[in-house]
Formats: C-alpha cells, sequence, structure tokens
C-alpha cells in the first residue's frame, strides 16, 4: 500500500493515515450509540467502509485527513482525529472520535495542534472561532485544559 501521510508518534501513541486493517475496530466504535453519538450516529459496517474510504480518499484528495490513533504499549486502534473539511464546509477543523476508556485525547490533539500549525494543512488557524477548547467531550480530553491561539507568538 502507498504511503498517502506522514506518521506521528508521542510518547504513548502513534497517530498514522487509516488503514483498511482498521476497518474492524471502527465498526466496533460505531455500532456503539454512546461513543456515535456526536460522530454521525451509530453505523452500519457498509457506511463505516464507505467512511473508512471517505477519511483515506481525503488524503489523497485534499493532502490532509483523519489519523488513526494507535496505542503504543497494546497496539490497538483506539479512535481517530485530524483536520477535515467535508465539502461546502467554511473552514478546516479538528475532528475526533475516541473509543471508551481511550483518555489520550489531550495528548493526541496537542501532537496534531503542532504538526497541523507547523507543517500540515493548517498553518494558520481560523481566527472566527479563536478559542479551541477541550472539557468536557464525555471524558475523552482532560477537563479543563484549552489551547488559545488568540495571542501566541
Amino acid at each position: 500500500m502507498a504511503i498517502i501521510g506522514p506518521t506521528l508518534e508521542t510518547e504513548r501513541l502513534i497517530l498514522r493515515p487509516p488503514k483498511a486493517e482498521d476497518f474492524p475496530f471502527m465498526c466496533e466504535m460505531m455500532a456503539d450509540a454512546e461513543t456515535a453519538r456526536f460522530i454521525g450516529g451509530v453505523m452500519e459496517p457498509s457506511a463505516v467502509w464507505r467512511s473508512l474510504c471517505v477519511l483515506t480518499g481525503a488524503w489523497t484528495i485534499r493532502g490532509y485527513s483523519m489519523f488513526s490513533v494507535i496505542e503504543k504499549s497494546t497496539g490497538n486502534w483506539i479512535g481517530r482525529l485530524g483536520p477535515w473539511q467535508p465539502e461546502g464546509w467554511p473552514g478546516t477543523e479538528i475532528a475526533y472520535g475516541l473509543t471508551k476508556g481511550a483518555f489520550v485525547g489531550t495528548e493526541a490533539m496537542s501532537s496534531l495542534l503542532m504538526f497541523t500549525s507547523e507543517s500540515g494543512p493548517m498553518t494558520h488557524f481560523n481566527w472566527e472561532m479563536p478559542v479551541v477548547t477541550f472539557g468536557g467531550a464525555g471524558g475523552w480530553f482532560q477537563t479543563g485544559r484549552y489551547y488559545d491561539f488568540r495571542n501566541r507568538e
């Protein structure tokens, strides 16, 4: 398979472009109503396959897309996150979907924000939404943590 995007690593995670081998884990995540609630809702495997193909195809068409998040210690697929801009959307956003119990969102997001601002698709941020907060989100991000890019030097 061709390499379609970069691989990022943190202390505990590997962020890499999605692969076909992620499909069963994506199906499991998207079958859980609570987890899938804010990321498209529960999906049948055929819809999950199309979603996987869309995420992978965006790497080719746009040059960026979501990464699969892999836990280094176990090799487990624990979610997806990355820059995302559906057709017609006013700007690129950082989107995510993590499995229950994957309390790695802050670590993954920190790495992703550094990548996107330094060498990725978002060399500047949409100032119409200047504060990106990572709080509640069902515990996926550490409560009270935030990044404020308004006064960034």
